[in-house]
């Protein structure tokens, strides 16, 4: 059908909670019972016009280079460079390229994040519109559409998405992974690795993004969707045969970050049953984020995130020692902190060890820290997220 995904009519442009619908059932309408899409006309001219603007830069380059060097070996050894550093200067660009919005996410410099995002899905995206790694990028532009308070934005990039990984898992017939060369095996797993999570992570997003519109019922069945979908990966993991000669053996290192992954989900359908005031749902949750982080060594500040969402917990249950404890254990995690995104953990440890020592009538304590936990907050968040209004213990 030739037609790209976002090309074909929106049925749920709106995202209000009346005509709320979920990627799949959107997608299901769009296709109207079609087969899965293939790359569009405009996505492969767009993709050769890109291809293009890359080799004419290096094939004149070459063309310059060349006529200095009389040696005829020595000529056509420098065409080789040329070609080949160029070529692999994109392959670097484009996989360094996550890890770098990631960075820029953390520094707080959304707009350079956001032009990156879109950069990546403009030369990948046309060339790839429903791989994995495009829809993780998908999901990284919502990450950042939501930390500018971009509410709608964030859920149409997010939808796109899930949508992209959809697609590419009817596109997938995981049977024939077997069959690929020893030589490539090692490849082939890392892009295995890459997909297990993406569409958990996606509905993990997709979850957060509900809940600071304040639609929490969806919310928390993205969030429901989210662990069960890195669950099943996991089980399945877990059921792969021990035979070395197969590509579904998968090593620590290729499952602990789908452990994490799902800690990670945990945590983020927590705070929407916290946004909820559902303590009972919220307390199972987080212990089980915090028991998956202490056993598997992740990044500082998300450990301190989930003792802080714990230290709410225990506070709102009256349990103003465990709380005190949480937040203690938190800001001892984030000494150092220096990252924006490490001083908003912070802030929220702070923000427990000010309603706890409220709690415990020590009115002056309870003032200076909260004041310092606003003032992080008006330092990094947008002026329409939703945690800025006021304290998350509010």
């Amino acid at each position: 059908m030739g037609q790209q995904v976002s090309d074909l009519p929106d049925t749920n442009s709106n995202f209000s909670k009346d005509t709320f619908v979920w990627p799949e059932e959107a997608l299901q309408k769009k296709l109207s019972g079609k087969k899965m899409p293939a790359r569009a006309l405009k996505q492969k001219l767009l993709g050769a016009f890109v291809l293009i603007l890359y080799i004419a830069p290096i094939m004149i380059a070459a063309t310059l280079i060349e006529p200095h060097f009389k040696n005829e070996l020595l000529k056509k050894a420098v065409s080789i460079c040329v070609f080949f550093f160029g070529g692999l200067s994109i392959v670097l660009v484009f996989s360094t390229a996550p890890s770098l919005v990631a960075s820029l996410y953390q520094q707080r410099k959304l707009k350079q994040a956001e032009s990156l995002c879109r950069l990546y899905l403009f030369l990948v995206g046309n060339f790839s519109p429903y791989s994995y790694e495009t829809a993780l990028m998908y999901g990284l532009l919502a990450e950042v559409l939501k930390a500018d308070a971009r509410f709608d934005e964030a859920e149409k990039m997010i939808r796109l998405g899930i949508e992209a990984c959809v697609i590419n898992e009817n596109l997938t017939v995981s049977s024939s992974l077997e069959d690929i060369p020893d030589q490539y095996k090692k490849l082939a797993q890392q892009s295995l690795a890459l997909s297990m999570p993406t569409k958990g992570m996606l509905y993990e997003t997709f979850g957060s993004i509900l809940r600071d519109k304040k639609m929490y019922k969806q919310a928390v069945e993205a969030g429901k969707r989210s662990i069960k979908s890195i669950e099943d990966k996991l089980r399945h993991a877990q059921t792969i045969p021990k035979d070395t000669t197969r590509i579904g053996i998968l090593s620590p290192d290729i499952v602990k970050p789908m452990i994490l992954a799902l800690a990670s989900t945990q945590y983020e359908l927590a705070l929407t049953y916290l946004a909820e005031n559902n303590y009972e749902q919220a307390l199972p949750l987080l212990k089980s984020a915090r028991k998956i982080r202490e056993e598997h060594q992740s990044t500082p500040y998300y450990m301190a995130n989930v003792l802080s969402a714990l230290g709410r917990v225990y506070i709102s249950l009256n349990e103003t020692e465990k709380a005190l404890k949480c937040g203690q254990d938190a800001l001892a995690l984030l000494e150092n902190a220096k990252l924006p995104v490490e001083q908003l953990a912070r802030s929220r440890a702070l923000d427990v060890m000010s309603k706890a020592s409220s709690n415990k009538g020590k009115l002056n304590d309870s003032k200076r820290l909260g004041l310092e936990a606003k003032e992080i907050r008006e330092r990094w968040l947008a002026p329409a997220d939703p945690e800025r209004a006021a304290s998350s213990l509010d």
